[in-house]
């Protein structure tokens, strides 16, 4: 309570392995400084608490071919999903119109439960080792859903869209070789 997110995540971080180098970015992200930021990285593991950050982290994915894990929660519930560009369905593909804020409660205002959060940041991160790894076996394709209430996982096929305003380009140009 009352520090930045990233500050006592780091201090977690330093505390478990101090030779690990952590950067810390304090800048709002936005389509100005989001492509510099994501082309420094080998994979993005998205955390954002609201729909515009969510989608930009998308779409810089695709553009700097970067893998990206996304995972959301709200309540009782969360969804995972892996996106890995020129390879599988981006955000776009899974949820086509973006959200507005306004049109949903903020994560503050709704509520989020610890618990689901750490369930789902820890799928998150077993997808972004499982692909260091090379295990080929990653939730590519696939929204995964998840009810904390019900204790019940269930997952939805996702299809890339030739017509996708993000990747949909990049499907088009490959199908006309």
């Amino acid at each position: 309570m009352g520090r930045r997110k990233v500050d006592s995540a780091k201090e977690k971080l330093k505390k478990l392995n101090p030779k690990i180098k952590i950067d810390i970015h304090l800048i709002k992200l936005n389509k100005q400084n989001a492509l510099k930021v994501v082309r420094e990285y080998n994979v993005i593991l998205e955390c954002t608490e609201n729909f515009s950050t969510k989608y930009l982290l998308s779409e810089m994915s695709i553009i700097c071919n970067k893998p990206l894990f996304s995972a959301s929660v709200l309540r009782f519930e969360g969804q995972a999903i892996t996106i890995l560009p020129k390879k599988s369905a981006c955000l776009r593909c899974a949820f086509p119109k973006i959200p507005k804020e306004e049109e949903f409660l903020s994560p503050q205002e709704a509520g989020i439960l610890g618990h689901i959060a750490g369930i789902l940041r820890l799928i998150q991160s077993l997808e972004a080792v499982k692909y260091l790894l090379d295990t080929r076996k990653l939730l590519v394709n696939k929204v995964l859903l998840f009810d904390g209430f019900n204790l019940e996982f269930k997952k939805t096929m996702v299809r890339r869209n030739l017509n996708c305003p993000v990747c949909g380009k990049i499907l088009k140009s490959r199908r006309k070789r």
